[in-house]
């Protein structure tokens, strides 16, 4: 149970209190996710989307242009690589959710 200062009195106040008791301003009290969450959170989505989408591209580009006869092994492979982003970008996500922090 730490103290605020009350923004109305500059009284010591319980951060659990709605209210300054002494003075009636409403007591706010900010609550902060730790900064190195967020950015580890934003680096792991932006991570897993840049995978997600080279694999995709990859994919679009081999059905596009496919490869020659008895060429067709570079296909499952990235078949393979995009199947495996979507379900690492799936699994992060779900554990990101999960476990934040």
């Amino acid at each position: 149970m730490p103290l605020v200062d009350c923004p109305g009195c500059g009284r010591k106040v319980s951060d659990e209190a709605e209210s300054c008791p002494s003075c009636g301003s409403t007591i706010v009290v900010a609550r902060h996710t730790p900064a190195g969450a967020v950015t580890r959170l934003k680096i792991q989505s932006v991570l897993a989307s840049a995978v997600a989408l080279s694999c995709l591209f990859a994919l679009v580009v081999t059905a596009i242009h496919p490869p020659e006869t008895g060429h067709g092994v570079p296909a499952v492979i990235v078949a393979g690589l995009f199947v495996s982003g979507i379900v690492w970008y799936a699994v992060a996500q779900y554990l990101l959710s999960r476990y934040p922090g």
